[in-house]
């Protein structure tokens, strides 16, 4: 009882603070909330809605079922049924939260097992391709070799995590499918669901980028994070100036935390293999979206929560390979 009542006092102290930043900073706190906006306008909701309609249909009509037979290889590796390698595919694809949000719907609607989804949560989550292409590679570094060596970082860290983390001592087990029968299919019902659901989806990954946005602009406004960052330097861990407070960014915010690298005075290396390090680290945000999807599938969030806590990790080591390999 006092351990749960000091959890709610610390974490009551937390939003206090937040809240009283926000009174104190409300300058940046709206510019903060409106490039948190802007960023999720503009930039992932017309990709991840279409994604997630398109998705919800394919699921629902039972068209992934054609994808089993180039599933079953690696099926047999991860000993998952192969249809919900789907949600490993269209994660890969689409970029964080979609993995995840897939598998939890696969589990809800009984197109894979409870175990298959909470192993596929270890390894379908990556930061899109696209957006390490050409936002960070060409925009940022002007580089494609960059942002190819981060989307391989990236799927080689989850595959290799997935492989540590994914339940491997059950035998491999495939649902069977009944055949879809077409005179029950109503397309006009699963097509407005399909649109509904993905509008509520879109909408709380927005949500979740805009709060966020909003708590690493006031903290870094506030000073926190170099405040932190003068901590660390006193207790003998020199860092060159500004990358604790670029991983402390990344830590909240991926898309700041990577710009914050970029501009950091290091050599190009160092930066490729911070950037990695957060891209699939994921963020807080990344995570809250997709914890919210995990608890509403009633999935156990721990499996993904430990790969993630790793996968960083692994993605910095094959970046470093790479890197020396090229450059």
């Amino acid at each position: 009882m006092k351990k749960s009542k000091l959890s709610r006092l610390i974490i009551c102290s937390i939003f206090l603070l937040l809240l009283i930043c926000c009174f104190k900073y409300p300058i940046e706190t709206y510019e903060s909330a409106k490039y948190s906006f802007l960023l999720w306008l503009n930039k992932l909701a017309p990709f991840l809605f279409i994604f997630f309609i398109l998705n919800s249909i394919l699921i629902r009509f039972g068209i992934i079922n054609l994808f089993k037979p180039l599933f079953y290889p690696l099926s047999k590796l991860y000993s998952v049924s192969p249809i919900s390698l789907f949600a490993v595919l269209a994660g890969y694809l689409g970029g964080q939260p979609t993995g995840i949000k897939i598998a939890a719907d696969l589990y809800l609607q009984d197109k894979i097992t409870r175990q298959d989804a909470l192993s596929i949560t270890t390894f379908c989550s990556i930061t899109s391709p696209a957006f390490m292409l050409s936002s960070i590679g060409i925009l940022f570094y002007n580089d494609n070799t960059v942002g190819i060596i981060l989307i391989i970082s990236s799927i080689l860290s989850a595959l290799i995590t997935g492989l540590l983390f994914a339940d491997q001592t059950k035998p491999l087990q495939i649902p069977l499918t009944q055949p879809a029968q077409a005179e029950k299919i109503n397309f006009t019902k699963i097509f407005i669901t399909s649109v509904t659901d993905s509008t509520y989806t879109v909408l709380l990954v927005g949500s979740y980028i805009v709060f966020f946005g909003i708590c690493v602009g006031v903290l870094n406004t506030a000073g926190v994070f170099d405040t932190v960052d003068i901590f660390i330097n006193t207790l003998g861990f020199h860092l060159p100036e500004g990358v604790l407070t670029s991983l402390l960014w990344g830590f909240f915010e991926i898309t700041g935390g990577c710009d914050k690298i970029f501009m950091l005075n290091i050599t190009l290396i160092p930066k490729i293999i911070l950037t990695s390090m957060i891209l699939n680290w994921g963020g807080l945000s990344v995570h809250a979206q997709c914890i919210s999807f995990l608890d509403n599938a009633n999935l156990n969030k721990t499996p993904y929560l430990k790969a993630k806590s790793v996968q960083p990790f692994i993605a910095a080591l094959i970046s470093y390979t790479i890197c020396i390999l090229i450059y």
